[in-house]
């Protein structure tokens, strides 16, 4: 019998190698937790926009031939070019009054919609794009007819009518 002692654990590369490892996963396992925690609870439906920045922005939005009509004696427009731009509005509304009744309709069925699904946990973004398609459909439409309407009745305007019915537009989207 020697007097030698039996040691239960032998510190060794093997005995290293795996204390490593573990230390890795533990740490991978608790990066992991930590994140989850910190993410926020629901994603937001519509992400944030970028705008960029253009002329257009300070006139906003591409009026009626009302607004046009409504500024004849600002503008100095003469008898004739207001008899045409009234037969223009007066084609607009013909054409677009019917779909912009329509949009409205969809915009409230939409807005219906949406009010319904605040109460829901979630809902798919999906779904709500299949809601609102109608709508945007409508809305790209009569936008697009809009901006083609205005660009036809600016036509009519001198150069100096339509510098001056810009700084109208101008000063009506500062207003709003």
């Amino acid at each position: 019998m020697s007097n030698t002692k039996k040691t239960w654990f032998r510190i060794g590369p093997g005995l290293i190698i795996a204390l490593a490892i573990s230390v890795l996963i533990g740490s991978q396992w608790i990066r992991t937790k930590i994140a989850q925690h910190q993410q926020p609870s629901s994603r937001p439906i519509v992400e944030r926009q970028i705008i960029s920045s253009s002329y257009d922005e300070k006139l906003g939005p591409t009026p009626e031939l009302k607004f046009i009509i409504e500024r004849r004696e600002k503008l100095h427009l003469t008898n004739l070019q207001a008899a045409k731009l009234m037969a223009l509005q007066s084609k607009w509304a013909k054409a677009y009054g019917p779909k912009i009744a329509h949009a409205n309709q969809a915009a409230a069925k939409t807005q219906e919609y949406l009010d319904n699904a605040k109460g829901q946990s979630r809902t798919p973004v999906a779904q709500v794009q299949t809601e609102a398609a109608p709508l945007i459909a409508l809305s790209r439409e009569i936008s697009s007819a809009r901006r083609a309407y205005w660009n036809e009745a600016a036509k009519l305007l001198t150069s100096e009518q339509r510098a001056n019915l810009e700084k109208e537009r101008e000063a009506d989207w500062a207003r709003k």
